[in-house]
């Protein structure tokens, strides 16, 4: 039988299936990854597998593979950008074949919350550097420890390198470190940030020639001698690839470049319309965003029904996946095919909301905001998985994960909503773009059919990071001018849009002259600028990272919020502490074994304790109150827990005094706690004589599944494993009677 689901279809992958998509070279590394056991941390769930691939110098690779409507979908972290799959990729397909049992499987349940699991928010950076060390020589490292002053002892590169990451990712040690830099040092690191990507390198030659243009008055030698002083104190590390040295820039440094006040020109305050400036609190947005989830909560609606699709639009490949203007799919089942200035291409339409009209109507009114504040709603609430879609199936909402989100403090809301938006492939700005002007449109050449809508998004994602690692260079608070914004941009990413693909294969068209915009900056502002703007005014203002500032009617000035500093990983924010006591008006007891708190200002391990005790009934943005039962209750008496040691982890948290009755209660149920049991599910089992019990203990699953023992001759055993006793016993020569 041939698999029908993703799911089937990947469990029948074969090396064959494999072969096919690598080179003979390829294949043969990928062969040897795996069989060496460089395939490590995998896990699968739905029909995607995700491991890390360790490479022969020791570098890390993060790979993600999912197979959609039966076409597969790779990534991987390595730095090469070619076509086709890597070996790493390779690898964890052949792990998949041969050595199914190292992938964990995760249930969608479980893959929802791990996504969302906001206890270690903040980067780790000693993790990263267990990736990235490892491509360095032990004489590099050697080096690093010398110049940073560190104590090392040892032969083995995996010990030097763990005396040397707790220095290196300590953010103290990093910033004093800084502070030892010149500002060629601090101009090299900032235009290595903005320019490569986190997770990729560069080599030496690359960043001499363009960091040239982008400061011309530093020679090559000083550029030089400048990147290699940093490299022997640790501030960017290198591994190499392919006879070739690349050069990364860590986390903890990115996160530690001083602001560059003198990058972008200040915009005088006093210019700035006081009234006009566009400031949306986080609270705000938090609100919105929960008053959407509950909405779809409560009302459960269906999606809008998908664009109607012409027969040739899913007969011929390069139409397939794609959405289409009508007039042109008219004119191509005419003619067969569609040639317009000089070439074979094709519109790209925006894309249909999510929601049908009748339930952003509903929102509009309920919110007082746009369609297109609706849509990122609904983006961030499913990239989160607190909201998944079914095809044919009406919405489902997932209230547990919901919950998890809200009992985190607003700050780091704010940090997993801007990473679910960083992150995100399936909605753009550009989307707000084309929905809002006629002017622009987005046009694909026909000639290159393996290029996906997918690809078109990760195109926009990759921008719009860029973008954001520019703003985290920005001094918070302080007002800086758009127009110049723009042309730093414009200058250091001409292509900003086209990060990963030929300008050839899309590209953004003027709909009044009828052809592509050109490369000069009025024509880059029109185009790619737009996208800018959409950034600013919509998600970044939005989440309240940036404040906008009007000039006559006019944008004209950006800041970046304290926030926004927090967000971009440029301010301190503490991590999550251990117990302590809670704001006075955070918690609330009542006595009949309520407990009403405010999300957000009370410790995490407060959530975790009345989870143990109790159920949540109801949660918003404002309150979350759970209720103690007797049945609640017995989860933390089945851990061993008392009413004693209880009430003093409650106590240390909450500053209130805890009614007399909370301990009248929890005594009194303790003391019948296990007095009584009620079983569901199970079934007798009626023996002859007292000595087949002791054969069955021994020989079968009976041991596995006894319930409780009656007698030497009657015991009771779970129902679900009836079957398989009845068969163990069989094979033991007796014949049970199933009544």
């Amino acid at each position: 039988m041939e698999p029908r689901t993703d799911v089937e279809k990947l469990h029948a992958l074969t090396q064959d299936d494999i072969a096919a998509y690598l080179s003979s070279r390829v294949y043969s590394t990928a062969r040897w990854y795996q069989q060496e056991g460089h395939v490590a941390n995998a896990i699968f769930y739905e029909a995607t597998l995700e491991a890390s691939v360790q490479d022969q110098d020791l570098v890390l690779y993060k790979v993600k593979i999912t197979l959609h409507q039966g076409a597969f979908h790779a990534q991987c972290t390595c730095s090469r950008r070619q076509s086709g799959w890597c070996e790493h990729i390779g690898a964890v397909l052949l792990a998949w074949i041969d050595e199914r049992d190292i992938f964990q499987i995760q249930t969608e349940e479980e893959t929802a919350l791990t996504g969302i699991d906001l206890s270690n928010l903040q980067p780790n950076y000693q993790t990263e550097y267990r990736s990235i060390l490892p491509g360095e020589t032990i004489k590099k490292l050697r080096e690093i420890a010398r110049q940073r002053g560190i104590a090392i002892s040892g032969t083995r590169k995996a010990d030097i390198i763990e005396q040397i990451i707790p220095v290196l990712a300590d953010r103290q040690a990093t910033r004093a470190e800084m502070r030892h830099l010149d500002k060629l040092g601090i101009d090299l690191l900032a235009y290595m940030h903005l320019t490569i990507f986190p997770g990729y390198g560069s080599t030496m030659e690359n960043i001499l020639s363009r960091f040239r243009l982008w400061k011309q008055e530093y020679s090559p030698q000083a550029i030089r001698k400048q990147l290699q002083k940093m490299h022997q104190r640790g501030l960017i590390l290198s591994f190499k690839e392919q006879q070739s040295r690349y050069y990364i820039v860590p986390s903890a440094i990115r996160h530690n470049i001083p602001p560059q006040t003198a990058l972008i020109q200040p915009y005088p305050t006093e210019k700035i319309d006081p009234e006009s400036i566009s400031e949306h609190p986080f609270a705000v947005f938090n609100q919105k965003l929960y008053m959407v989830w509950e909405y779809l909560h409560t009302q459960h609606p269906s999606l809008s029904p998908p664009m109607h699709r012409e027969s040739v639009e899913d007969e011929w490949p390069y139409l397939q996946k794609w959405p289409h203007f009508a007039a042109e799919i008219r004119e191509i089942g005419k003619h067969g095919y569609f040639f317009r200035n000089g070439t074979e291409s094709l519109g790209v339409p925006p894309p249909d909301f999510h929601l049908c009209s009748a339930d952003r109507k509903q929102l509009r009114e309920k919110l007082g905001c746009t369609n297109e504040e609706i849509e990122f709603y609904y983006m961030l609430l499913t990239t989160i998985q607190a909201v998944t879609e079914t095809p044919g199936q009406a919405l489902q909402t997932h209230p547990e994960v919901m919950q998890r989100i809200l009992s985190f403090s607003p700050a780091h809301q704010a940090h997993l909503f801007t990473l679910a938006w960083q992150l995100t492939d399936t909605w753009s700005e550009m989307d707000m773009v084309l929905r809002s002007t006629d002017t622009i449109r987005v046009r694909r050449s026909l000639l290159y059919v393996t290029f996906e809508p997918e690809n078109l998004y990760k195109e926009w994602a990759e921008g719009r990071l860029t973008v954001f690692r520019l703003l985290s260079l920005l001094e918070e608070n302080h007002w800086v001018s758009l127009r110049d914004l723009l042309q730093k941009l414009h200058f250091a990413f001409p292509d900003l849009l086209h990060m990963l693909s030929n300008p050839a294969v899309w590209w953004l068209e003027s709909t009044k002259k009828k052809r592509q915009f050109g490369t000069t900056f009025d024509d880059w502002q029109q185009s790619v600028g737009q996208f800018i703007f959409a950034m600013l005014k919509g998600p970044l203002s939005w989440l309240g990272i940036v404040h906008l500032g009007y000039q006559e009617s006019a944008l004209k000035a950006v800041r970046l919020t304290p926030l926004g500093a927090f967000v971009t990983g440029k301010r301190d924010t503490p991590a999550f502490q251990a117990a302590q006591a809670a704001p006075q008006d955070a918690i609330q007891f009542t006595d009949d074994l309520q407990i009403i708190i405010t999300p957000g200002q009370v410790p995490i391990q407060l959530y975790d304790l009345l989870q143990t005790m109790g159920t949540l009934q109801t949660s918003t943005p404002r309150q979350f109150v759970y209720q103690i039962t007797a049945a609640s209750i017995q989860n933390a008496f089945d851990k061993g827990e008392t009413p004693q040691t209880l009430l003093h982890s409650l106590g240390q948290i909450c500053p209130k005094e805890i009614p007399e009755a909370w301990e009248q209660k929890l005594t009194l149920w303790h003391q019948n706690y296990g007095q009584l049991h009620l079983y569901r599910d199970i079934t007798l089992l009626e023996l002859a004589d007292e000595y087949i019990l002791q054969e069955l203990l021994l020989n079968t699953s009976l041991r596995e599944n006894l319930v409780y023992q009656f007698s030497p001759r009657l015991v009771a055993i779970s129902t679900q494993a009836v079957d398989e006793l009845v068969e163990e016993m069989e094979k033991r020569g007796y014949t049970p009677r199933v009544e």
